[in-house]
């Protein structure tokens, strides 16, 4: 019994550990009708890094709906929205508009099949942290109710790859199902010594 404890005890400590040292992604679920607005977030939890690129794919045949509708050239919209579209705020000068972070982004897409954002700000790190809730919203996408998607995300710094994390849409997260797992660990665990 002390064993299985021990091996516990260092699951929680390899979990927290690997928590810090990466960025955290989040995903809100908004139902619009008949879909879902899955919206991406971002807490860079303190890794140094200089540049993204985020790749989200519908999957199973699925397509993204409504990509860039409605949107005006150029106009940010919030997250949680009936649409497919990126964070326009992230290439939006902050001289222009104080909520703007300054990024040069590289050929971004948003189509029914694809979305994309390359790039980062210039001569600077990304960062949440002034973020509210220290987070940072990447991009919208709204499935039909039931489809699955996924983004694929890369962070660098320089050259070196200091991240790289595939996000599901539209299913629980892993990181929510392994504390599943842990709890149901624990509760096998505490049944046996009642016994």
């Amino acid at each position: 019994m002390n064993r299985l404890a021990a091996l516990l005890a260092v699951c929680v400590a390899v979990v927290g550990a690997s928590a810090h040292a990466a960025p955290i992604y989040s995903v809100t679920q908004t139902v619009q009708g008949a879909n879902v607005a899955y919206s991406l977030y971002m807490n860079t939890n303190g890794t140094l890094m200089n540049g993204l690129d985020m790749q989200g794919t519908p999957l199973g045949g699925a397509s993204f709906q409504s990509p860039g509708s409605g949107i005006v050239s150029g106009v940010p919209r919030p997250a949680g929205q009936a649409a497919t579209y990126r964070n326009r705020y992230l290439d939006t000068d902050p001289a222009d508009d104080p909520a703007g972070k300054g990024w040069l982004l590289v050929s971004p897409v948003t189509t029914a099949a694809l979305v994309t954002i390359s790039g980062g700000p210039v001569g600077s790190q990304i960062s949440s942290a002034s973020e509210p809730g220290q987070k940072l919203f990447l991009a919208n996408f709204l499935l039909p109710a039931g489809a699955k998607g996924q983004a694929v995300l890369k962070a660098v710094n320089g050259a070196p790859v200091v991240d790289l994390q595939t996000i599901p849409l539209g299913v629980p997260e892993p990181a929510t199902l392994g504390l599943a797992g842990l709890s149901l660990l624990g509760l096998v665990v505490a049944s046996r010594r009642r016994s």
